[in-house]
Protein backbone atom coordinates (compact mmCIF):
# COMPACT_ATOMS: atom_id res chain seq x y z
CA UNK A 1 0.00 0.00 0.00
CA UNK A 2 1.33 3.43 -0.92
CA UNK A 3 1.46 5.93 1.91
CA UNK A 4 0.92 9.62 1.25
CA UNK A 5 4.10 11.67 1.15
CA UNK A 6 4.52 14.57 3.55
CA UNK A 7 3.78 17.92 1.95
CA UNK A 8 6.15 20.82 1.80
CA UNK A 9 5.19 24.44 1.41
CA UNK A 10 7.72 26.86 -0.06
CA UNK A 11 7.64 30.43 -1.20
CA UNK A 12 10.58 31.28 -3.44
CA UNK A 13 11.52 34.88 -4.12
CA UNK A 14 10.20 34.61 -7.66
CA UNK A 15 6.55 34.07 -6.80
CA UNK A 16 4.04 36.77 -7.78
CA UNK A 17 3.17 37.92 -4.26
CA UNK A 18 6.51 38.03 -2.55
CA UNK A 19 6.79 36.95 1.06
CA UNK A 20 10.49 37.36 1.79
CA UNK A 21 10.15 36.06 5.35
CA UNK A 22 8.28 32.90 4.38
CA UNK A 23 9.88 29.56 5.10
CA UNK A 24 9.19 25.99 4.00
CA UNK A 25 7.98 23.24 6.25
CA UNK A 26 6.79 19.64 6.20
CA UNK A 27 3.23 18.80 7.13
CA UNK A 28 2.05 15.27 7.90
CA UNK A 29 5.51 13.83 8.42
CA UNK A 30 5.58 10.53 10.31
CA UNK A 31 8.08 7.81 11.12
CA UNK A 32 6.77 5.89 8.08
CA UNK A 33 8.22 8.49 5.71
CA UNK A 34 11.75 8.25 4.40
CA UNK A 35 14.19 10.53 2.61
CA UNK A 36 12.61 9.74 -0.75
CA UNK A 37 9.21 10.91 0.52
CA UNK A 38 10.77 14.11 1.81
CA UNK A 39 12.65 14.73 -1.43
CA UNK A 40 9.45 14.29 -3.43
CA UNK A 41 7.63 16.66 -1.06
CA UNK A 42 10.31 19.30 -1.69
CA UNK A 43 9.95 18.91 -5.46
CA UNK A 44 6.16 19.04 -5.23
CA UNK A 45 6.33 22.13 -3.00
CA UNK A 46 8.44 23.94 -5.59
CA UNK A 47 6.08 22.73 -8.33
CA UNK A 48 3.14 24.10 -6.32
CA UNK A 49 4.85 27.49 -6.21
CA UNK A 50 5.47 27.40 -9.97
CA UNK A 51 1.81 26.53 -10.55
CA UNK A 52 0.78 29.42 -8.31
CA UNK A 53 2.88 31.79 -10.43
CA UNK A 54 1.16 30.48 -13.56
CA UNK A 55 -2.26 31.02 -11.93
CA UNK A 56 -1.27 34.63 -11.23
CA UNK A 57 -0.55 35.11 -14.94
CA UNK A 58 -3.86 33.47 -15.83
CA UNK A 59 -5.70 35.85 -13.46
CA UNK A 60 -4.24 38.77 -15.46
CA UNK A 61 -5.23 37.15 -18.79
CA UNK A 62 -1.55 36.49 -19.51
CA UNK A 63 -1.56 32.68 -19.52
CA UNK A 64 1.43 31.33 -21.45
CA UNK A 65 0.76 29.66 -24.78
CA UNK A 66 3.55 27.20 -23.98
CA UNK A 67 6.15 26.51 -21.33
CA UNK A 68 9.73 25.67 -22.12
CA UNK A 69 11.95 24.10 -19.49
CA UNK A 70 15.70 24.74 -19.64
CA UNK A 71 18.78 24.16 -17.56
CA UNK A 72 19.72 21.81 -14.76
CA UNK A 73 16.20 21.21 -13.49
CA UNK A 74 15.35 19.46 -16.74
CA UNK A 75 17.58 16.56 -15.69
CA UNK A 76 15.10 15.65 -12.93
CA UNK A 77 12.21 13.77 -14.56
CA UNK A 78 10.20 13.61 -11.31
CA UNK A 79 10.36 17.38 -10.87
CA UNK A 80 9.40 18.09 -14.50
CA UNK A 81 6.47 15.70 -14.23
CA UNK A 82 5.33 17.24 -10.93
CA UNK A 83 5.35 20.72 -12.47
CA UNK A 84 3.24 19.55 -15.41
CA UNK A 85 0.88 17.49 -13.24
CA UNK A 86 0.33 20.25 -10.67
CA UNK A 87 0.10 23.18 -13.10
CA UNK A 88 -1.82 21.33 -15.79
CA UNK A 89 0.57 22.72 -18.41
CA UNK A 90 2.65 20.61 -20.78
CA UNK A 91 6.33 21.54 -21.00
CA UNK A 92 8.78 21.49 -23.86
CA UNK A 93 12.23 20.48 -22.62
CA UNK A 94 14.84 22.25 -24.70
CA UNK A 95 18.56 21.76 -25.14
CA UNK A 96 21.13 24.47 -25.51
CA UNK A 97 22.66 26.87 -23.04
CA UNK A 98 19.60 27.28 -20.86
CA UNK A 99 18.69 30.69 -19.51
CA UNK A 100 21.74 32.31 -21.15
CA UNK A 101 20.40 31.29 -24.55
CA UNK A 102 17.01 32.78 -23.68
CA UNK A 103 18.74 36.02 -22.66
CA UNK A 104 20.59 36.08 -25.99
CA UNK A 105 17.32 35.53 -27.86
CA UNK A 106 15.66 38.45 -26.06
CA UNK A 107 18.69 40.67 -26.69
CA UNK A 108 18.70 39.76 -30.40
CA UNK A 109 15.06 40.83 -30.64
CA UNK A 110 15.73 44.03 -28.71
CA UNK A 111 18.50 45.16 -31.07
CA UNK A 112 16.63 44.13 -34.23
CA UNK A 113 18.76 41.10 -35.18
CA UNK A 114 15.66 38.91 -35.31
CA UNK A 115 11.94 38.95 -34.66
CA UNK A 116 10.05 37.06 -31.93
CA UNK A 117 8.15 35.03 -34.53
CA UNK A 118 11.46 33.62 -35.81
CA UNK A 119 12.84 32.46 -32.44
CA UNK A 120 11.50 28.91 -32.76
CA UNK A 121 14.38 28.32 -35.21
CA UNK A 122 16.80 28.95 -32.30
CA UNK A 123 15.23 26.31 -30.06
CA UNK A 124 15.99 22.58 -29.94
CA UNK A 125 12.94 20.91 -28.35
CA UNK A 126 14.21 17.55 -27.12
CA UNK A 127 11.06 16.16 -25.54
CA UNK A 128 7.71 17.09 -24.07
CA UNK A 129 6.24 16.43 -20.63
CA UNK A 130 2.45 16.20 -20.57
CA UNK A 131 0.36 16.54 -17.42
CA UNK A 132 -1.23 13.30 -16.27
CA UNK A 133 -4.88 14.33 -16.18
CA UNK A 134 -5.85 11.36 -14.02
CA UNK A 135 -3.87 12.97 -11.17
CA UNK A 136 -5.59 16.38 -11.47
CA UNK A 137 -8.12 15.72 -8.64
CA UNK A 138 -5.35 14.61 -6.27
CA UNK A 139 -3.17 17.63 -7.03
CA UNK A 140 -6.15 20.00 -6.80
CA UNK A 141 -6.65 18.79 -3.21
CA UNK A 142 -2.93 19.09 -2.54
CA UNK A 143 -2.91 22.64 -3.95
CA UNK A 144 -5.75 23.64 -1.65
CA UNK A 145 -3.87 22.18 1.34
CA UNK A 146 -0.68 23.96 0.22
CA UNK A 147 -2.45 27.36 0.15
CA UNK A 148 -4.20 26.68 3.47
CA UNK A 149 -0.90 25.67 5.10
CA UNK A 150 0.70 28.92 3.98
CA UNK A 151 -2.21 31.06 5.21
CA UNK A 152 -2.33 29.23 8.54
CA UNK A 153 1.39 29.57 9.25
CA UNK A 154 2.46 32.91 7.74
CA UNK A 155 1.87 34.94 10.94
CA UNK A 156 3.63 32.32 13.08
CA UNK A 157 6.60 32.25 10.71
CA UNK A 158 6.72 36.06 10.71
CA UNK A 159 6.81 36.06 14.52
CA UNK A 160 9.59 33.46 14.54
CA UNK A 161 11.59 35.50 12.02
CA UNK A 162 11.20 38.57 14.22
CA UNK A 163 12.42 36.64 17.25
CA UNK A 164 15.38 35.36 15.25
CA UNK A 165 16.34 38.87 14.18
CA UNK A 166 16.51 39.93 17.85
CA UNK A 167 18.90 37.06 18.61
CA UNK A 168 21.46 38.25 16.06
Amino acid sequence: MTRPAPRRSSRPRTRPRSSPGARGGFLGLSLEHDRGDMARAVLEGIAQSAAEALRAYEAESLAPSRIRAVGGGTKNAVWLQAISDISGYPQEVVGGSGAAQGDAMLAACAVGMTRPDLLDDWVDVQRSVAPRTELAPLYARQSAAYRAFYRATRDIVSDLNELRSHDQ
